[in-house]
Formats: C-alpha cells, sequence, structure tokens
C-alpha cells in the first residue's frame, strides 16, 4: 500500500490522508514515555504491551485517543477517531456508527443496524427484545448470549441511573424508587446496536453530557490496581464506574463523545466470532472526544 507522510509522526496510509481533519495529529508512543499532550486532537499509537499498560498510562497522562498497534482494526481505529473527532457531523442525532458509513472502513462495516429510543426503567425488556429478534441471524455462542447483552445493560443502566445525576433538569424521579419507571427523561436517549461480518457495534446516547472521562480512567485504573473485588467494596458509590471495566474486558474498542450538558454517547465493539475468555486479552483502543 502506497503511504505518504502528512506531516505527522506516523505516517498514514495514501487512502487514510484525504480524511485528516485540521489540528488532528497522529504521534508513536513509546513504551514508558512520559509525555503529556496538551491538545485533545493527537490520536496516540501505542507500544503498550497490554491493555493494564495502556490503561494506566491514559489515566497519567489524559490522552484521550490511544489506539494499540497491535490492532487487527489499526486502520479503521484511526479512522473512528477521525470520525469522533469531526465537529461537523451530528452524532446525537444520527448516531456514530451510521457516520462511520461516510468513511472507508474495512472491518467495520455494520450492514445491520437497528436502533430503539429509550425513557424509562421498564424500556430495558423492549430493548431486549428487540435485540433477540435483531441477533436471529448471528451465532449463538457465549459472546451473543451473554456478553453483548451484559454491556447493553451496563450502558442503559448508566444512561438510566447514573446520567441523570450529574444534571439536576430533564429528568423524574429519585434514585432510590428502583421497583417503578425513574428517571422518565424530557429528552429521550437512543440504543443503536449494529452488526457485521465479523464485529457487533453497541452504542448509546443519554441526554444529559454528564460523563466525567478522566473519573472512568481512574476508576478503570484502580481496579487494576487493587482488583475489581477491592475497588467494588472501597468505592464509596458501591461500584459506580467499575462496571466499565468489565466492558473494556469484554470489548476491542471502547469511548464516548460527550457534549457537556448536552449529550453523552458511549460505545463498544466486541468480535463475536472468537471464544469468549480471549476477549479480554485481545489487543484494546479507546477514544473519548469533549466538544
Amino acid at each position: 500500500m502506497e503511504e505518504k507522510d502528512i506531516k505527522t509522526h506516523f505516517t498514514l496510509p495514501e487512502n487514510l490522508s484525504g480524511y485528516m481533519l485540521d489540528g488532528v495529529e497522529i504521534i508513536e508512543i513509546e513504551k514508558n514515555t512520559r509525555e503529556i499532550f496538551e491538545s485533545p486532537k493527537i490520536i496516540g499509537l501505542t507500544e503498550a504491551a497490554n491493555e493494564k499498560d495502556l490503561i494506566f498510562y491514559a489515566a497519567k497522562n489524559e490522552l484521550w485517543h490511544i489506539i494499540s498497534k497491535e490492532s487487527a482494526c489499526l486502520l479503521d481505529e484511526l479512522l473512528l477517531s477521525l470520525t469522533m473527532l469531526d465537529s461537523e457531523l451530528d452524532v446525537q442525532v444520527e448516531g456514530l456508527v451510521d457516520n462511520m458509513k461516510k468513511r472507508p472502513f474495512d472491518l467495520y462495516q455494520f450492514e445491520n443496524s437497528m436502533e430503539i429510543p429509550f425513557h424509562k426503567k421498564s424500556d430495558w425488556d423492549k430493548i431486549m427484545n428487540a435485540y433477540e429478534i435483531f441477533s436471529g441471524a448471528l451465532p449463538k455462542n457465549e459472546i451473543v448470549k451473554n456478553v453483548i447483552p451484559f454491556v447493553i445493560d451496563e450502558f442503559f443502566t448508566n444512561a438510566i441511573f447514573n446520567s441523570p445525576l450529574g444534571k439536576m433538569k430533564g429528568w423524574e424521579g429519585h434514585r432510590a424508587n428502583t421497583k417503578d419507571d425513574v428517571f422518565k427523561f424530557v429528552n429521550k436517549g437512543m440504543m443503536r446496536i449494529a452488526y457485521g461480518a465479523e464485529h457487533v457495534f453497541i452504542e448509546c446516547m443519554d441526554p444529559f453530557g454528564t460523563f466525567n472521562p478522566l473519573s472512568m480512567l481512574k476508576s478503570i485504573k484502580k481496579t487494576y490496581e487493587v482488583g475489581i473485588a477491592d475497588a467494588i467494596r472501597n468505592d464509596t458509590n458501591k461500584g459506580a464506574g467499575i462496571g466499565l471495566r468489565l466492558v473494556w474486558d469484554r470489548s476491542i474498542s471502547m469511548g464516548a463523545i460527550v457534549e457537556k450538558d448536552k449529550f453523552c454517547t458511549f460505545f463498544s465493539v466486541i468480535p463475536y466470532r472468537i471464544p469468549s475468555k480471549t476477549l479480554a486479552s485481545h489487543p484494546k483502543n479507546f477514544h473519548i472526544v469533549l466538544r
């Protein structure tokens, strides 16, 4: 493949250079580097040996785009970052996965997709019933039956129970009342699920924009330091944010787009044709955009 250097620290493939954005720089990160990046529009290609090294590096340096050079989907991960950084795209309305179709993705091509609006806790049954029908053509393995529903549940729970707590407008009810519908959104959230030949893409949008990316990084880092069980026991919020570590273990790519006080979109990419036990050891990538 012909390559072209476009004044980054990383030589980009020719078919990617036409999709670069002004102000975005791609650099290579060497192991044990402690350089702190000031620009939020830097994409780092890391030599981190494993996902623990990657998350520790990110938490220390507050770097929001880190891609494993060992990733089997390296080109797609770079395009994913560029898609998220394109401020002209209306991610809140169209969704991230639909905007990805405007770029030449290779392995992340999702021909089949669905979207389900939600605004109350009881919408969970509607989402899972739709997923069961939607995933009918996928193999009936552990990832499709249990891993993907777990990630959907974690994103939905975060949108319904956690996101509204950071903003005292746009919801009704209170968290203690878990038997009935609580947090009925004035503006609806949206669950989007898509799949292609090898991967499932899960995207959940809430209309609050209260997510704190640095808090997420520190929560995941803590679970590596003390273990998940001890992190939950020692957490004053009784496990708040720990679920994102479990999503991280089950994903090859994870991230969020946050526009403060307007919306937040979480996403996860999961390969569904591999043994579920190998997911945690796959090269991982994450992307966070603050608008």
